[in-house]
């Protein structure tokens, strides 16, 4: 039997470089006690600080205040928020990446970004970070803060990287687009392209998704019927088609940002895809010229339906930890490799013949 020794070298040796990047398993087997507010130590790109921490497992995740934020030189992106719900309502907060030390343990998770100069710590544990901790409520500072572990050179490395505005949207694209890979290799999803549906669930990924997805069917349906009824009858080019399209494009969306005041600023985000949409425009089209009104319509509702699927995993994959953001980029490049060399049935084909066996059978 021939064996292929490179992809499994490569994938032994990633599996090292991101263990690295999680903290050790406790040595301890008992869970630790802790008080409602603990030392710690805070670490960040531009040094450790000690600080007091509230430590809450009524809030679902932790949160440290702006100034305290910048102060130990975490950097945050305007783009990478949660939505958190609290007493005050529903509201969008941004998100960084922290590593505390409490009890001796180091805890690598993410944290919204708050004004907390009215509260009495600028630091809140919440209970997704507490694992392995008893809570005393009617105590406090039972736990001394412990030494800090040195992050390794990979752990380092990645959190600088990630810790730049956008770079987690980067990093988010190809892993959005391997699972288009194995929707269509696999699954059998049948979409316009690869890039169509990934560059709009990029784009989504900023936006609301429901909006989102009707502005890019708005988009497409208008620019097919001007395209089909007003370009036709002049007998231009291809390429000066495409080009009075994305005039067309911009006018249309110049328009929605007009009526639909509530979508701004971030709505600027949905120009970046104009390209792509042009040649969705192109392709959709081509389809209905040719008769394929049924396949045409099917492709164009799956790829925004799967765009908007991408843009919700995205929206919730961008906002985690750069060690999670990591594994999944290394995992995504290991499935679409795996999904490129399936050559089986895609799973719509097997549901399809299935059905035809149980039709023959009656």
């Amino acid at each position: 039997m021939r064996m292929h020794i490179g992809p499994v070298v490569f994938i032994v040796l990633t599996g090292i470089a991101l263990w690295s990047l999680f903290p050790s398993a406790p040595a301890a087997a008992q869970a630790q006690v802790i008080g409602s507010r603990e030392r710690v130590k805070v670490i960040g790109p531009a040094g450790t600080v000690e600080a007091i921490a509230r430590i809450d497992t009524g809030a679902a995740s932790s949160s440290i205040d702006d100034d305290f934020a910048s102060r130990i030189g975490l950097k945050v992106d305007p783009f990478r928020e949660r939505i958190v719900i609290s007493a005050a309502g529903r509201h969008r907060r941004p998100v960084v990446d922290i590593t505390v030390v409490i009890g001796g343990r180091t805890i690598s998770s993410t944290a919204t970004v708050a004004e907390r100069g009215t509260l009495s710590t600028d630091i809140l544990i919440g209970r997704r970070d507490l694992g392995g901790f008893t809570i005393d409520p009617a105590r406090e500072f039972l736990a001394e803060p412990g030494e800090a572990r040195q992050p390794s050179l990979v752990s380092r490395y990645l959190r600088d990287v990630f810790n730049e505005p956008g770079s987690r949207e980067i990093a988010v694209f190809p892993v959005m687009a391997s699972a288009i890979v194995v929707l269509r290799l696999i699954a059998g999803v049948a979409t316009f392209g690869i890039f169509a549906p990934t560059v709009i669930a990029f784009s989504l990924i900023e936006l609301d998704i429901l909006q989102g997805a009707l502005i890019y069917l708005f988009l497409v349906i208008t620019g097919m019927a001007v395209k089909h009824i007003v370009l036709r009858r002049f007998r231009l080019p291809h390429i000066a088609e495409l080009s009075l399209i994305m005039f067309l494009l911009v006018i249309l969306l110049m328009g929605i940002s007009a009526f639909l005041s509530d979508v701004s600023p971030s709505f600027s985000k949905v120009f970046f895809p104009l390209i792509i949409t042009s040649f969705l425009i192109e392709h959709a089209t081509r389809a209905v010229e040719e008769h394929r009104v049924r396949e045409a319509v099917l492709l164009l509702f799956s790829t925004i339906a799967t765009a908007v699927l991408l843009g919700l995993a995205g929206r919730l994959l961008v906002v985690q930890s750069y060690a999670v953001i990591s594994v999944s980029f290394v995992l995504a490049f290991i499935t679409a490799l795996i999904a490129g060399r399936y050559r089986g049935l895609r799973l719509t084909e097997l549901f399809r013949f299935r059905l035809l066996r149980q039709g023959r059978g009656h």
